[in-house]
């Protein structure tokens, strides 16, 4: 049967290069024609794979090692068979995939066996037919785009919702870890994921944690800068569980963002307590002049008005640290620094002001509205000393969306080239400290065989 082309250009380009001498058979009527030595360049797996010799005895030698592993000590081991010459430069080589784990396509990615025939029989059940059509096409679809990121092509994602664009990404970073090219792919899925525009950075408002454990296995820095923005001002909320579920490679750069973020508000509470209206300053000391020369009790008089503002506002502050509504809070103290940033109505509201007068300050209808206009410029000055709080570092629209978590940690460029150092470096988890509500067991694995799970 001769195979389709996958979205090439009708074998001039991938996925069937004219001159290909390396045929990729992925299931019976799904195969590239690719290039040796541009595959070599790109994966390691095909470095070892065509390794001098290696072509043509790899599958046998693998057979041969596992007799050998089940052989006893005092047996002899088996002869292993004589190998075959390598074939010479030009000639096609014949890969086949195998092993291809039916019950998860995800982890199961398989492995490319050397085969001296065209019509090798995939031995996966997966393409006698026994998974529906639907689960082959969009495996098929994965390992085109996986190899067509070798050769620069766009990836072709299905876009039915976010949770299939995860599971496919996750399906494309296991085989790609297996084939080595992890760092060639990680730019491409990262690409396809973030041209799904507000979709991608809403899904990762609503499920940051999984998120970031996609990010970090496929090292994309965009989608890892947007989830450490939102776990830190959410890290408050987090239970220990979904703390553990945070990839433990990252785990302390969402911890030192979430600790940066307390010092933030920490600050604003100490600028808040200390904080009096600008307008009730003294001015500069003219030339010649002494302290207090031109601040008697006529000039602090014509500011009675501001400081009894200034006296509402201290008691509005006063009350809500005492009840603990600032960074203490369930909330991480976000309503109570939201409400100063809004301003206006959102507290010490007119009828606040008519019960303070009817109780403790009587004032003549004309008197009660400077006061007003008194507590509003207040309110606009107080909003600069929390505005700090309420820059937003993350892709989302913070009103359009009306967040209620901080984004304002930000992230720097050396930050996220922390995360492309260490993509591929790190993959097998490792256990959990108490600090994070729990024990786990570590895990160690084999860099050069890793699947992601």
């Amino acid at each position: 049967m001769s195979a389709p082309n996958l979205g090439g250009d009708g074998g001039e380009g991938f996925p069937e290069f004219n001159d290909g001498n390396v045929i990729i058979i992925i299931a019976p009527g799904y195969q590239f024609k690719l290039h040796l030595d541009h595959l070599k360049r790109s994966a390691e797996r095909f470095r070892k794979l065509f390794a001098e010799g290696a072509a043509t005895a790899n599958h046998s030698e693998a057979v041969y090692g596992t007799l050998l592993r089940n052989t006893a000590v005092d047996e002899a081991p088996a002869v292993p068979p004589p190998k075959k010459k390598a074939k010479k430069a030009d000639a096609t080589h014949y890969l086949v995939l195998e092993g291809v784990d039916e019950r998860d396509l995800d982890t199961g990615c398989g492995v490319l066996v050397p085969t001296q025939t065209k019509d090798a029989i995939i031995k996966n059940p997966m393409f006698a037919g026994n998974l529906n059509a639907k689960i082959e096409q969009r495996y098929i679809r994965l390992w085109r785009n996986v190899l067509g990121a070798l050769y620069h092509v766009d990836m072709t994602l299905d876009q039915t919702d976010l949770a299939t664009l995860i599971k496919d990404s996750v399906g494309m970073v296991s085989i790609a870890r297996y084939l080595g090219c992890l760092p060639v792919v990680s730019y491409r899925i990262e690409h396809a994921l973030i041209s799904q525009g507000d979709t991608l950075w809403k899904s990762i408002l609503n499920n940051p944690i999984a998120w970031m454990d996609l990010a970090w296995r496929v090292g994309a820095r965009d989608i890892y800068k947007e989830c450490l923005i939102h776990l830190a001002g959410l890290f408050h909320r987090l239970t220990a569980d979904e703390k553990r579920s945070i990839p433990y490679e990252v785990f302390s750069k969402v911890e030192e963002k979430a600790q940066l973020l307390e010092r933030y508000k920490a600050s604003v509470d100490f600028r808040l307590a200390s904080w009096i209206s600008p307008d009730l300053k003294p001015g500069p000391i003219p030339p010649g002049g002494k302290v207090g020369q031109d601040h008697g009790r006529t000039a602090y008089a014509d500011q009675i008005y501001m400081w009894i503002a200034q006296h509402l506002f201290d008691h509005f502050l006063k009350f809500a640290f005492q009840n603990g509504d600032n960074r203490g809070a369930p909330d991480g103290g976000f309503h109570f620094y939201q409400t100063i940033y809004r301003g206006g109505d959102a507290y010490l509201k007119k009828s606040d002001q008519d019960r303070f007068h009817q109780g403790d300050c009587p004032m003549t209808p004309k008197a009660q509205r400077v006061l007003f206009n008194a507590i509003a410029d207040l309110k606009v000055q107080a909003k600069e000393v929390v505005r700090p709080l309420f820059t937003n570092a993350a892709k989302m629209d913070r009103e359009k969306e009306k967040l209620l978590h901080f984004t304002c940690v930000p992230v720097s460029d050396e930050e996220l080239e922390w995360l492309h150092v260490m993509k591929g470096i790190k993959t097998g988890k490792s256990s959990r400290n108490e600090e994070r509500g729990g024990e786990g067991e570590g895990e160690e694995s084999d860099e050069s065989e890793h699947v992601v799970e």
